[in-house]
């Protein structure tokens, strides 16, 4: 599976909204979301840790904008985004199990990088 997104930009500190649309590598057709939650990661380009105790980044989406058609939003706030300046390594994950019985225990969905850039303009008035 991919999403038509590898690279992201995060202002430090700014809310961000992410649109996703989760397809399948081969046919490049939806994938059914419906009942799927989604494990979105931002972690440090030579963190491989296998538990995600040190993410930068951490969101659970179960519910989708368009589940049937693959498209879900990850939204995050402001203190979720206010990490370091810096480029990233980020991915999404769908964990269960898919009507056909297949396990989906640990399949990639997406990676890319994310970039965290400092907002210049800090004024409110």
């Amino acid at each position: 599976m991919s999403t038509t997104t590898n690279k992201i930009t995060i202002g430090k500190g700014v809310p961000y909204v992410g649109t996703f649309t989760i397809t399948y590598k081969i046919s490049h057709l939806p994938y059914d979301l419906t009942g799927k939650t989604l494990f979105f990661t931002v972690k440090e380009l030579t963190d491989y840790e296998e538990t995600d105790s040190s993410a930068l980044i951490q969101k659970d989406v179960s519910s989708h904008t368009d589940a049937v058609n693959g498209v879900t939003v990850v939204s995050l706030n402001k203190t979720e985004t206010d990490v370091e300046v810096g480029i990233y390594k980020w991915d999404i994950k769908i964990y269960g199990q898919e009507s056909s019985g297949e396990a989906l225990d640990d399949f990639n969905t997406s990676t890319g990088e994310c970039e965290v850039k400092y907002v210049v303009t800090q004024r409110r008035a």
